[in-house]
């Protein structure tokens, strides 16, 4: 996946993605969810460098301090503040559906409300992530 993904990938300052390789990219995602029991941002040592590039737009260490950062999302039993940052960030970076990000995240109904509906209008952003 991470050797295929990032060949295709324009190293530019803006970048338009075709039908093919969103399709590519979905279907990556989603044999890597099957891989493992769910994307998993709470151990490092899951994903490589790589692969936090391809799903957040952040190496590694940048989403570390994106998460270190951010003092306004707590964790819960239901899902921790690594994995709400991750999912706003999958969402704003690939436009996934609310309900193909809980299928990723292996997420209930009512736990996808919770995590990005009330983190972005919380935070007072609108729907692209903007302020």
């Amino acid at each position: 996946m991470v050797d295929d993904a990032m060949q295709q990938i324009r190293t530019n300052e803006s970048t338009t993605l075709n039908k093919t390789f969103i399709l590519s990219l979905i279907k990556d995602l989603r044999e890597k969810a099957f891989q493992q029991s769910r994307l998993d941002f709470d151990d490092e040592s899951c994903m490589d460098d790589d692969e936090y590039r391809v799903l957040t737009g952040f190496s590694r260490r940048e989403f570390h301090d994106i998460v270190s950062s951010v003092t306004s999302i707590n964790s819960t039993r239901n899902r921790s503040k690594r994995t709400c940052i991750a999912i706003l960030l999958m969402k704003l970076r690939s436009a996934l559906s609310n309900k193909m990000l809980a299928v990723l995240f292996h997420m209930t109904k009512f736990q996808r409300a919770n995590t990005l509906q009330e983190r972005v209008e919380g935070e007072g952003l609108d729907r692209r992530g903007m302020r």
